[in-house]
């Protein structure tokens, strides 16, 4: 994308919308972006299916607190690519890049998507975790907090997602998108313990993971407390009969879920 267009949109007060996937953008105009900024009533950005690390992360977070976007699809980029070798320096960036992006997010925005970024390929990598912290410390500075999460396809495990848990219900995101992933029955009682507490959310998702009876049954407990939970997906996973049957006890006593998936 030829830096002359993006001067031209940034002072364009008509674009509301900007799409940008599948256009080979890498980092170095992520740079660019953040040096002209958006169009002053821009609420979309779409930069699916590019090339984007970690540093153009760096580059997108100086650029969101002035912004009033209500929309950011990073999908099918390769955050934690490091253009080379991995270190101790740039796994150091990746991890600020990450905690800057969770603490730039913007009042306005609603929806964050990172599906199939990478942000979980390996079980010591920290950037969903320190996103979602980041995300839960404006909460708690500001009182803002985003809407919905995607983070389908990240190879997040068990190890994440006990990690994760308790991050984000401080960040009292209403709708977290965890499907296709590597969770198991830990990470599964882990979550069950956020889709129960008093900031959990209102849509969860876990579709095609590795949950079995022993997440169905700490689910079947949190839908059985009645909490704010609206929509939970559990299908495609490994549960048993024994975990439908727990589930459907849990049913008895709930009045707010509107939709429970449990297909194979």
């Amino acid at each position: 994308v030829p830096e002359a267009l993006l001067a031209a949109l940034a002072g364009n007060d008509h674009v509301t919308a900007i799409h940008f996937e599948m256009t080979k953008w890498d980092d170095a105009q992520c740079e660019a972006l953040a040096r002209f900024g958006l169009p002053p009533r821009a609420t979309e950005l779409y930069l699916m299916r590019n090339a984007i690390t970690h540093r153009g992360i760096a580059s997108l977070a100086r650029l969101l607190p002035a912004s009033r976007l209500r929309s950011l699809n990073l999908s099918c980029n390769p955050l934690l690519s490091s253009g080379g070798a991995w270190n101790y320096s740039t796994w150091l960036e990746s991890e600020s890049a990450f905690r800057a992006l969770g603490s730039s997010i913007p009042p306005t925005l609603e929806t964050l998507n990172l599906n199939e970024t990478e942000t979980a390929k390996e079980s010591g990598d920290p950037q969903t975790e320190v996103l979602v912290e980041a995300l839960a410390t404006r909460r708690r500075k500001t009182g803002r907090r985003l809407k919905v999460l995607y983070l389908q396809g990240n190879s997040i495990d068990d190890a994440t997602a006990v990690r994760l848990a308790p991050a984000l219900a401080g960040a009292g995101i209403e709708e977290v998108y965890l499907g296709k992933n590597k969770i198991a029955d830990e990470g599964g009682v882990a979550l069950a313990a956020f889709a129960r507490s008093e900031h959990g959310p209102r849509k969860l998702s876990l579709y095609g993971n590795q949950l079995g009876d022993a997440a169905a049954a700490s689910f079947a407990d949190a839908i059985a407390a009645d909490p704010i939970l609206e929509l939970l997906n559990l299908s495609h996973n490994a549960i048993g009969d024994t975990g439908a049957g727990r589930l459907s006890e849990g049913l008895g006593t709930n009045s707010r879920l509107r939709k429970l998936d449990v297909a194979v």
